[in-house]
């Protein structure tokens, strides 16, 4: 178990996950998935599995495009510790593929350099009903991971150590990579993202 409270948390804690994270993984992972995401939370808080436990996770998550899936890999190598850059970085990832996403819809770069949900709202203005699931799941996606782990800095209620804890970044990146998977297929987007850019927009991740 954990060494000492001052080192490395709260271990009840680093295995908590709100409601809100666990309703959307339930819409989007299935029940081995989830199990695969419990089993790998918990090795991460024991001494004896921690690393085994940080590999997977790092298997899972890989690191193409290596802005920003290479600095979520790296940081991965601090959990569960540290939390906020890690998810920051996973959540990154499918900021990006919605901006790609929101070029093809408008052909304009300009859709290269907004928020995620201004991709969002751009993507649903262009496509409709189309994909209104998986925009609904993106949507909840974004306030869910994306914002606080940007802007949100006030613990919840209950905890004293992070706003967000070890087993939400395990569950954050499960999510991201079957909602990637999903974008990807509509997208064509390569494993490095040198894609969709326009004649001269840039990446902005």
């Amino acid at each position: 178990m954990f060494n000492s409270k001052y080192k490395t948390g709260n271990l009840k804690e680093a295995l908590d996950i709100s409601d809100e994270v666990y309703a959307l993984a339930t819409k989007v992972l299935s029940d081995i998935e989830i199990k695969r995401a419990d089993d790998i939370s918990l090795m991460l808080v024991k001494k004896r599995t921690r690393n085994k436990g940080i590999s997977e996770l790092r298997e899972k998550v890989g690191y193409r495009p290596k802005r920003p899936l290479f600095y979520a890999y790296m940081e991965l190598e601090y959990l569960p510790h540290w939390t906020r850059s890690a998810i920051r970085y996973i959540c990154d990832y499918v900021d990006q593929l919605c901006k790609h996403w929101a070029y093809i819809c408008t052909q304009n770069e300009a859709a290269l350099k907004g928020s995620m949900g201004t991709s969002l709202s751009k993507i649903k203005k262009n496509t409709g009903e189309q994909y209104s699931n998986l925009i609904s799941i993106l949507e909840e996606y974004n306030n869910v991971f994306y914002v606080p782990s940007k802007h949100d800095f006030r613990l919840p209620k209950g905890r004293k150590e992070h706003r967000i804890t070890s087993k939400e970044v395990v569950y954050s990146a499960f999510i991201t990579m079957k909602v990637a998977h999903l974008i990807r297929e509509i997208t064509g987007c390569d494993l490095e993202m040198e894609c969709h850019n326009g004649d001269q927009a840039e990446h902005t991740v």
